[in-house]
């Protein structure tokens, strides 16, 4: 369940070091696999939300600014949540291109909608984004790798997410011992392994359990009469507030009747 904390992976190479008791860890290998356990699990808790709006007390990018209808998407992207065309103080919603020729006929501005205003869309592709208007700004919702002051791997509050990445490192340390022909008894690799198993499973597992306010608003986005067909035009705020129906008006020409 997300508690919204983040710790430094120190947590992660000191349980390495008391519970294992290996020597000379390689730090920067250690980086590198803790970010592929992190990867591996992949729940959305896992990572934090990101904004390209330019607030600077939240560490925020710039927008991303297109030339020539394209623009660099920021390094620490794991996956897009919407994009907005930043406007005269105004966001106007993108979404993803349908047109397969849409980097093509983009670059030669030959597209029948580049000039749309209504439509915009983007397409990303080898670390840019490609969009149906040659220049502007871009605000990018996304979800990111957390990072601690020093670029490394932030690792979610959660006993399960510690114990994933402490055994993956030891599962990665033991196998390069093998290779290199050290003997390893089967049941300290044994070991080792059903941890990785355990714990990867119960960290994806624990981070996918909703809290009794993200369940609220699921029941108030599902149990609706009539579907917000244009949600995405709004980027979603409403989908989760209670339907309000009305009864009839009375008599009296009132609609005191509601629920």
């Amino acid at each position: 369940m997300n508690n919204g904390k983040y710790i430094k992976m120190d947590r992660v190479i000191e349980n390495v070091y008391r519970d294992y008791g290996f020597d000379n860890l390689d730090w920067i290998h250690c980086v590198e696999w803790i970010g592929e356990c992190l990867d591996l699990i992949g729940a959305p808790l896992t990572y934090i939300k990101k904004a390209t709006d330019g607030n600077e007390k939240l560490g925020h990018q710039s927008p991303v600014v297109i030339e020539d209808n394209r623009g660099k998407i920021p390094c620490d992207l794991h996956q897009v949540i919407q994009i907005f065309k930043k406007e005269n103080g105004y966001y106007h919603p993108m979404r993803t291109s349908t047109d397969t020729t849409h980097i093509s006929y983009f670059c030669n501005g030959k597209s029948s909608d580049i000039n749309r205003d209504s439509e915009y869309t983007y397409t990303l592709n080898d670390n840019f984004i490609f969009t149906n208007f040659d220049e502007g700004e871009l605000v990018i919702e996304y979800m990111a790798n957390p990072t601690d002051e020093n670029g490394y791997p932030m690792i979610p509050d959660n006993i399960k997410y510690i114990k994933a990445c402490q055994a993956y490192i030891g599962d990665k340390i033991l196998f390069k011992k093998e290779i290199k022909g050290v003997d390893i008894k089967p049941r300290v690799v044994l070991k080792i392994e059903q941890d990785l198993a355990w714990y990867t499973g119960a960290a994806d597992a624990s981070a996918r359990i909703p809290t009794i306010d993200e369940m609220e608003s699921w029941k108030n986005n599902f149990m609706k009469l009539i579907p917000n067909v244009n949600s995405h035009a709004g980027a979603f705020r409403s989908d989760g507030q209670m339907e309000r129906r009305f009864n009839a008006s009375n008599t009296n020409g009132n609609n005191n009747n509601r629920r």
